[in-house]
């Protein structure tokens, strides 16, 4: 079947109400020159489309090339994605003549996939915007990784994993795209559709190679690249290239050439580098990772670091906003606290030599009476004196330890 040029399939969609079917309540969305927003590969151009009723945004992917058997593939790919819920995977759905185009072909009614849009950009974009960040870097090593994770548990393979089929939103959620070489059970058996992409395939891949585990080189040789320029963002400028990433085709031919395999032994301190190199590897080898869980893509969330602020603060520009210290007292206050203590004191010593003096008086008089007592028994003025004496010391240290 011969399929519509780009321009062709853009002057159907300008007026998309007339000359789409069942979709005709979407409408194009236009960017800055006017045209409808629009983005191309090799095998077909999708344009953004909105429904004015609900504000939803959709894509619309028109075929530019024949794929035999793309209709039933979208349709067992459709059916087994419907109760998928994932932000990894979008819904689809595949509509055979839904487009009318005036073109030069023998058909003028032409199928369409029917996708929800995703907003963001490609990990491709994303990469060359942020490679120099290590924090962005591990962030997104770390997301690919639990979609790498979450992919390798599932029962269907995306069949092209490539940065350029990964879309990144703008809360970093990772989102796959371009679901023209998916495998899903119902599909067993079959040939596929696609080897991959080159730079990101194993280099023994063929169409028998058509089950769950197509994805698997690719997420290891992505995973480590990932980690490594997050670990070392030279690497990319000196290895990488705008379509690829660390490694090329050339060197998963032969691993023991490679130089970019080489210059990742300098990483190898860090822990999780060793562990995605060794999928990597075990991949490599085997052409799957069906030997190893999928739990080895589970990486630790990285940390972020604190970035000291240089900006000026009212407090730098006011030293009043400082705190203010404990004022010490003052010459007069000292002096006040002086007198008090000295006051208190002499209240002291006062009270002391009252209670001294009652003692004597009251103590004494007691004293006199018992040595009289005392003294008469002894007989003689020596004897009342002395008895005097001896009463008055016996009183006083007796009833003083009672009234202390």
């Amino acid at each position: 079947m011969q399929y519509p040029l780009i321009s062709e399939y853009l002057a159907a969609i300008q007026d998309a109400h007339d000359n789409l079917d069942k979709l005709n309540h979407l409408v194009p969305v236009l960017d800055k020159h006017g045209e409808p927003y629009r983005s191309s590969g090799a095998f077909a151009v999708v344009f953004k489309m909105k429904d004015e009723q609900t504000g939803k945004y959709y894509a619309l992917k028109c075929f530019t090339e024949e794929q035999e058997g793309r209709a039933e593939a979208y349709r067992q790919i459709a059916e087994e994605l419907e109760f998928v819920d994932s932000p990894y995977i979008t819904s689809v759905k595949y509509l055979e003549k839904e487009l009318f185009v005036d073109s030069n072909c023998e058909d003028d009614e032409f199928p369409v996939l029917l996708m929800d849009w995703i907003e963001g950009e490609t990990m491709e974009t994303y990469i060359a915007e942020n490679y120099t960040d290590s924090y962005e870097m591990s962030m997104l090593c770390y997301r690919f990784c639990k979609m790498a994770a979450w992919l390798r548990s599932q029962s269907f393979a995306h069949g092209d994993i490539k940065p350029d089929n990964i879309i990144v939103r703008p809360d970093g959620t990772l989102t796959l795209v371009d679901y023209d070489g998916m495998f899903v059970p119902a599909m067993k058996g079959q040939k596929s559709p696609t080897i991959g992409t080159k730079d990101f395939s194993h280099p023994l891949r063929t169409i028998d190679d058509f089950d769950e585990t197509i994805d698997d080189f690719a997420l290891a040789s992505i995973a480590l690249s990932l980690k490594a320029i997050s670990l070392d963002s030279s690497l990319l400028q000196s290895y990488g290239a705008s379509d690829r990433l660390l490694f090329s085709a050339t060197d998963f031919l032969d691993l023991s050439k490679s130089k970019i395999f080489a210059a990742l032994q300098g990483l190898l301190a860090d822990v999780e580098t060793r562990t995605l190199l060794s999928m990597f590897l075990l991949a490599s080898a085997q052409k799957d990772l069906s030997m190893c869980s999928f739990r080895l893509f589970g990486l630790q969330k990285p940390k972020e670091m604190k970035v000291w602020s240089t900006e000026v603060t009212e407090e730098d520009l006011n030293p009043t906003l400082q705190p203010t210290p404990t004022p010490r007292p003052s010459s007069g206050e000292t002096s006040e606290k002086s007198q008090q203590g000295t006051t208190s004191s002499n209240s002291s010593y006062g009270g002391w030599f009252v209670v001294f003096f009652l003692r004597f008086v009251v103590f004494g008089g007691l004293g006199l009476l018992l040595g009289a007592a005392i003294g008469s028994g002894i007989g003689g003025d020596n004897g009342t004196f002395f008895g005097a004496i001896l009463g008055f010391i016996i009183l006083n240290i007796t009833l003083g330890k009672l009234l202390d």
